[in-house]
């Protein structure tokens, strides 16, 4: 398959590449393993839109160029890991709920990648690498960051599924 991407779209990609970064400005720390923020919001939005290769690309890139940008502590390539993952899973997700005949096809996308990248993908393996980094425990540390995800993800998923109709008829265009 020899799909070229159009000059719109790569500009697309490095505006929601951009906007993760910008969006680390304004996350809030609680404590030493909890963050609350809308970093990983474009990257699923990359995803979703533009397919698991974009997803991946720009949370790979808006990771690393935010960690130049803006520095918080150790450098840990597991957390751009995560954000490659969570651009790949929201392309995959996207894809595969796309070619069913589900009714309301922006709620069960917006969830459904929602759901994966905040309570599988970042709760799981974040924890995992703040464990390695603070060297607490794994379960005590999973445990106490349940919530905090449960939050996160009802934030994101909320204005994932808000600005999802607006999305669609800018960038699907």
């Amino acid at each position: 398959m020899n799909k070229k991407i159009s000059t719109k779209d790569l500009t697309t990609i490095a505006l929601l590449t951009a906007l993760s970064v910008v969006f680390k400005f304004f996350s809030i720390n609680v404590g030493d393993t909890r963050r609350y923020s809308f970093i990983l919001l474009p990257i699923m939005i990359s995803g979703i839109f533009y397919g698991p290769l974009a997803g991946a690309i720009t949370g790979g890139l808006g990771d690393i160029i935010g960690i130049l940008v803006l520095p918080q502590g150790i450098f840990h390539p597991g957390f751009t890991l995560t954000a490659i993952l969570t651009g790949f899973s929201s392309g995959i997700i996207s894809k595969k709920i796309s070619n069913t005949n589900i009714k309301n096809n922006n709620l069960v996308t917006s969830l459904a990648c929602s759901i994966f990248n905040f309570l599988i993908v970042g709760l799981f393996l974040n924890t995992i690498w703040l464990s390695q980094l603070t060297g607490a425990s794994y379960w005590p540390l999973l445990i106490s960051r349940i919530i905090k995800s449960i939050i996160e993800m009802a934030m994101n998923w909320l204005l994932l599924y808000l600005i999802f109709p607006k999305l669609n008829k800018i960038i699907v265009k």
